[in-house]
């Protein structure tokens, strides 16, 4: 089982997560959750290709949100190792820098982790809301800033489409020849638009579908599955209005359809 955050779920209970929840879904198959939060498509790849090299794993069930595809452009913020360049759609290795001191010992603490590498908390942004009046120029450097970090997330929306066919093509290069069994994306939806009655629709999300699809992977589309569940329950998917990782009973709808299509012949 592979993913991000998604994955790992450190907000919840051992027993509540993605890779427990889908083993018991299997019975006595085990399942490896292999899961790293701020990581994104071609980091699923090279995990894919690290567990098959030494642990002879078969079937991958990839647990895959939104923005996965994007984010695998070098600079997004979400790479731990191979991305594309924005520019080029070449691809090329991007590294971490190495932790800090402060960092380093931060990683002891749960709840830092999920601060910071699950919501994404920003002492800085933080601090704005809480502090006095500050001065106009220091105002005016974080707006900046602000402004700076909200382009860096949107910088690939006007070429989407190529974007989405480069990234999907070199993960499926990738992934190929260590693909021997079952490849199974569970690809989430826009939960928050589905909450109130709003279309979902995303031409990027659909190209990305259609092409997993013709190169041979199972694509589960959660859409239809939050619809369903939304028709007959009032209970969101989501852990909390601040944040949009899926909660247990969430999990356990995409567990359920991942382990109907691993139970098939």
């Amino acid at each position: 089982l592979v993913g991000d955050s998604f994955v790992e779920a450190s907000m919840l209970a051992v027993e509540d997560r993605p890779g427990e929840q889908l083993e018991r879904e299997l019975g006595a198959r085990p399942v490896y959750a292999v899961g790293s939060p701020g990581t994104a498509l071609l980091d699923y790849a090279e995990r894919i290709r690290f567990m098959h090299e030494h642990f002879h794993v078969r079937d991958f069930v990839i647990l895959m949100e939104r923005g996965d595809v994007l984010q695998s452009l070098c600079g997004s913020g979400n790479v731990h190792g191979r991305c594309l360049d924005p520019k080029t759609l070449e691809p090329r290795i991007e590294t971490l820098p190495p932790p800090s001191m402060g960092k380093r010992l931060l990683r002891y603490s749960a709840l830092a982790q999920y601060l910071v590498s699950q919501i994404r908390f920003s002492p800085r942004e933080f601090w704005q809301h809480v502090a006095p009046s500050r001065p106009a120029e220091l105002v005016a450097k974080d707006s900046a800033f602000g402004a700076r970090a909200k382009a860096g997330s949107a910088f690939a929306t006007s070429t989407a489409t190529p974007v989405v066919d480069a990234v999907t093509n070199t993960f499926f290069a990738r992934v190929k020849p260590h693909l021997q069994g079952k490849l199974i994306i569970v690809l989430d939806t826009n939960r928050a638009a589905l909450y109130v009655g709003s279309l979902a629709s995303d031409p990027e999300r659909s190209r990305f579908i259609n092409l997993a699809r013709a190169a041979g992977a199972i694509v589960i589309d959660t859409e239809p599955l939050v619809r369903s569940h939304l028709a007959r329950s009032p209970l969101k998917l989501d852990v909390g209005p601040y944040d949009g990782h899926l909660n247990s009973l969430g999990i356990r709808l995409y567990a359920e359809a991942a382990a109907a299509e691993l139970k098939k012949p």
